[in-house]
């Protein structure tokens, strides 16, 4: 925070103040978030997240492989894809905390390329494309963020 008092058009009785004042999210949170979970997909899936807030927020993705062999996996939110680098095999837990900007599987950090997934308020078309074969239980966090 900072304060300026301006020595232009001072006066003993008005002072002109300027107060600025820096946040770290320039936006609030609901204490409740938002979810979306699709169990058992066996194949690439298209699905729609609707994001009740007015500003952007930034999701967590949880991605549990029970049987897998993947080779590549990419993940398209509103024409904006993410791919992660790594195989995939049976048992593995895959997550995308696109807040804290990590990928990791089974804990261990990964590579990526793309551009962290992000909801803009509404609807948000999520696409997942598989190269493989695997059964996949997926999780999306996020918060609902207001201006």
């Amino acid at each position: 925070m900072s304060i300026d008092f301006g020595r232009e058009h001072y006066q003993v009785t008005y002072v002109q103040a300027k107060i600025t004042f820096r946040t770290v999210k320039p936006f609030f949170e609901a204490i409740t978030g938002q979810s979306l979970s699709r169990i058992a997909d066996t194949a690439s899936f298209l699905d729609e997240f609707i994001h009740a807030g007015t500003a952007t927020t930034l999701p967590r993705i949880y991605m549990i492989f029970s049987s897998a062999t993947v080779s590549a996996l990419q993940i398209t939110i509103s024409g904006v894809a993410f791919n992660i680098l790594e195989s995939i095999t049976s048992g593995d837990t895959l997550i995308i905390d696109s807040d804290t900007k990590t990928v990791t599987i089974n804990g261990t950090a990964v590579d990526y390329s793309g551009i962290f997934p992000e909801f803009a308020p509404g609807a948000n078309s999520i696409s997942v494309t598989i190269t493989g074969t695997c059964t996949v239980d997926t999780t999306i966090i996020c918060a609902k963020t207001y201006l």
